[in-house]
């Protein structure tokens, strides 16, 4: 039988043993977060964690969770306390850099501007992470007194460009990035522990409708819809599209998503370890006609006294 295992890092202390803990990573939520709740002892080496007047565990301390079976360890989570609950047990709430970035005050303004240039910029000082940006132009572009992440906001608002942290790493751009995916393969009979929130639809019982906006470097836009008026929209951002080539684009869009295939998620085991951005293939030995591989949009972890699970939540269909 595996063991569990964790390696848990909090400023200058490390434990190997935790209450429950749960992870949430999503691209569409700009911010990891963590959860940890440590045991009732409330003291570490006979110092409080988190009362008198020197407390172990403070705001902004960095964090990291690794987690496993029998030792064999991945990296979760890296960033920093956010809150502290002195409930019992206590609970340490984490973010990722992201925490960081919200705590920025920035006022700048560009009559022209490429996105390489503006996450460059507002990524100095305080502030430095190493990131990857999509080379994309985004015209007149100004900030008022807004911290880094709303920044973020704005451009996923108008843009539809997407930002995240993974690996340490900022991504800002396009939601998912081929040099980051790694497949892992999962057998609904073998290594799937709940498979109830998966549904399994026909192309053509699928209701969506798309569309599609382009932002031009002009500052003006286009927009489109194709596809069933009364359906699941979807949005699509573009960059400098003429109007007379945006009804293909959201008609390969709307191609691309109606397909046969599974919405939902599904719950497996600790291992193997997937990650936002990584593709899940889905086999089955009673319907393997159904089998396919999806991007995964985001990944909900729970680890503790309750065992060691990961939900899966899936995005579109990407192959057979």
């Amino acid at each position: 039988m595996q063991r569990l295992t964790c390696r848990i890092l909090i400023g200058k202390f490390e434990f190997n043993y935790v209450n429950e803990l749960t992870i949430e990573s999503s691209w569409d939520e700009f911010t990891d977060k963590a959860s940890i709740r440590l045991p009732k002892k409330l003291e570490f080496n006979g110092e409080p964690i988190i009362s008198g007047s020197n407390p172990l565990f403070k705001r902004g301390d960095a964090v990291e969770i690794w987690l496993g079976y029998d030792d064999q360890l991945n990296r979760e989570f890296i960033g920093f306390i956010s809150d502290v609950k002195p409930s019992l047990p206590i609970e340490i709430l984490c973010e990722d850099f992201m925490w960081k970035l919200k705590q920025s005050n920035i006022t700048n303004s560009y009559k022209s501007v490429n996105l390489k240039t503006l996450i460059s910029d507002l990524l100095s000082g305080d502030y430095a992470i190493d990131f990857d940006a999509d080379d994309i132009e985004l015209g007149k572009f100004s900030i008022s007194n807004a911290s880094i992440v709303e920044v973020f906001e704005e451009l996923k608002k108008t843009y539809g460009l997407i930002t995240f942290i993974q690996d340490g790493k900022l991504f800002c751009g396009l939601p998912y990035r081929e040099e980051l995916q790694q497949e892992q393969q999962y057998d609904l009979e073998y290594n799937v522990a709940d498979s109830s929130n998966l549904v399994y639809t026909r192309s053509d019982d699928k209701q969506i409708k798309v569309k599609a906006i382009s932002s031009n470097s002009d500052n003006t836009t286009e927009e489109i819809e194709l596809g069933d008026p009364n359906g699941e929209q979807r949005t699509f951002y573009f960059t400098n599209i003429p109007k007379k080539d945006l009804e293909a684009t959201a008609q390969r869009e709307l191609d691309r998503i109606k397909v046969d295939g599974y919405t939902g998620d599904l719950t497996a085991f600790g291992v193997p370890f997937v990650q936002q951005n990584d593709a899940a293939k889905i086999t089955s030995r009673v319907t393997p006609e159904q089998d396919g591989t999806y991007l995964v949009k985001g990944v909900s972890v729970s680890f503790g006294v309750s065992g060691f699970r990961r939900v899966i939540k899936l995005d579109r269909k990407i192959s057979n």
